[in-house]
């Protein structure tokens, strides 16, 4: 089933079972961690994070880059692996981005688009 949400610059219908990024994100940084036997406290010492870093993000933060690409490096994982299916119009608000394909037309200042 579909619902209709508004974010108020994009109008669509999106899955009910849509899953917010920023938590699928920390969810699979948790499995990995876990799969490479690590605890949160061990995770941060090695990527020279703080701990209550770590547990905001496995929760849902929105994390720094340079922040995951320490994180990726130290449990071995490729971004593009790490991100695969993960849904950038699951976020909501003003979070949620929208598709240059979908901007009327009219939108648009000269200096915005290339000719």
């Amino acid at each position: 089933m579909c619902v209709l949400r508004h974010s108020g610059r994009y109008t669509g219908l999106v899955p009910e079972s849509t899953i917010d990024p920023r938590r699928e994100l920390g969810r699979r940084l948790a499995d990995y961690r876990m799969a490479r036997k690590l605890t949160v406290d061990g995770l941060a010492a090695v990527a020279n994070l703080d701990v209550s870093n770590i547990r905001k993000i496995e929760a849902g933060s929105n994390p720094r880059l340079v922040t995951l690409l320490k994180i990726a490096g130290v449990l071995e994982v490729d971004l593009a692996e790490l991100f695969a299916g993960i849904d950038p119009y699951a976020l909501e608000g003003s979070d949620r981005p929208t598709k240059v394909s979908e901007v009327d037309p009219r939108f648009w200042r000269p200096r915005d688009r290339i000719a």
